[in-house]
């Protein structure tokens, strides 16, 4: 999203370093992320009727970010890392509008059981489960938080 569309995190996140079994960590972080590309296609896929690269919010993101990168590179000398980086973005595009034709010809994707063992799929993810937990605790914390300030009010009158 744009910088006008940000909005604040609202909850807190603990980081953790771990040191041991990186190269299975980075194995189970590629074989995720795989697998969140996919259900993100079918998700979006799923939300709309009649899917257009223009309406697709992840890919008008990739072209964004790969116009963004574009113009460092113009702009300025040392660029190695961003040129890399325009050929990956460039590489996860044409990836993504692939899976996006194969997931339109599939109409399975298209059936609510479908969708929802999707869905509980991704939230079975423990990077996702953390931070969807983190934000249920939040809520919960300001539901409390409103609660104290009704029931204060409520004393007073």
């Amino acid at each position: 999203c744009t910088s006008k569309q940000q909005s604040p995190t609202q909850y807190r996140l603990d980081y953790k370093l771990m040191d041991e079994q990186v190269d299975k960590s980075i194995d189970t972080l590629n074989e995720q992320q795989q697998f969140l590309f996919e259900a993100s296609i079918k998700l979006v896929r799923f939300l709309r009727i009649n899917p257009r690269k223009q309406t697709d919010p992840f890919f008008s993101g990739l072209a964004r970010m790969i116009d963004e990168e574009q113009y460092i590179c113009r702009s300025y000398d040392l660029v190695n890392f961003n040129q890399q980086l325009i050929r990956k973005l460039k590489q996860l595009q044409r990836e993504y509008e692939q899976q996006f034709i194969r997931t339109v010809q599939n109409e399975e994707n298209q059936i609510l059981p479908h969708v929802y063992k999707l869905i509980t799929s991704v939230n079975e993810i423990l990077m996702i489960k953390t931070q969807i937990d983190a934000i249920k605790k939040y809520q919960e914390g300001i539901l409390k938080s409103h609660e104290n300030k009704i029931e204060q009010n409520e004393a007073y009158v």
